[in-house]
């Protein structure tokens, strides 16, 4: 009976984790990119700026950890509605925010004071306005190639990721960068992350 070394099997082992990684990666990987891939990521990606639905929020900034989720009414000038929710979807607070005036009210409570105040120190105003798809409008002024199974195209200090589908996945900023995720090709939540805080809206 034939008796095979140790280093003869795990060599054998080796090769075969490289021919299963390779089969796996290489599926994904673009080999090439369209002439047109800007018109087709501007022409994927429409610019979006009023929403009106359900959100959940997750906003992160050292010791400050902020979360809740209610239904927003958001108009392309920041101006909107958000309706807080608590315990059983009952509505906690009622805010409105119109021409750089917010009201609030907790029940019949009117509580503007505070919630601007909050709002103000914990930076939630930019919330809103982080509400607004994409970030950055891809045009052919991008220089553009492809790592992996994305296209990256960049402009100074802008670099915006797409998939195969065409869809942005992340736009960064220098050390800002917002992160997409989408639901059957609608945007279904998104991140801004910079190196001192992490927000993240998911959009029902």
């Amino acid at each position: 009976m034939k008796l095979y070394r140790r280093t003869d099997i795990r060599s054998v082992l080796f090769l075969c984790a490289l021919f299963l990684l390779s089969a796996c990666t290489q599926k994904n990987i673009i080999l090439s990119v369209p002439k047109d891939l800007t018109q087709k990521v501007s022409s994927a990606n429409r610019s979006v700026c009023a929403y009106k639905g359900r959100v959940s929020i997750i906003y992160e900034n050292g010791l400050d950890d902020v979360r809740f989720r209610g239904f927003l009414n958001k108009d392309c000038d920041d101006n909107f509605q958000l309706k807080i929710l608590g315990l059983f979807n009952s509505v906690a607070y009622d805010v409105s925010y119109q021409g750089g005036v917010l009201q609030a009210f907790k029940k019949d409570e009117d509580v503007s004071l505070e919630i601007d105040y909050f709002m103000r120190s914990k930076g939630l105003y930019n919330m809103v306005s982080l509400i607004r798809y994409p970030h950055v409008l891809i045009d052919d002024s991008f220089n553009v190639k492809a790592v992996g199974d994305e296209y990256i195209m960049t402009k100074g200090s802008v670099t915006a990721a797409a998939g195969q589908d065409y869809l942005l996945r992340r736009i960064s900023f220098g050390d800002e960068t917002f992160s997409y995720s989408y639901d059957s090709g609608k945007l279904s939540g998104l991140t801004y992350n910079t190196e001192e805080s992490n927000l993240e809206i998911k959009l029902r």
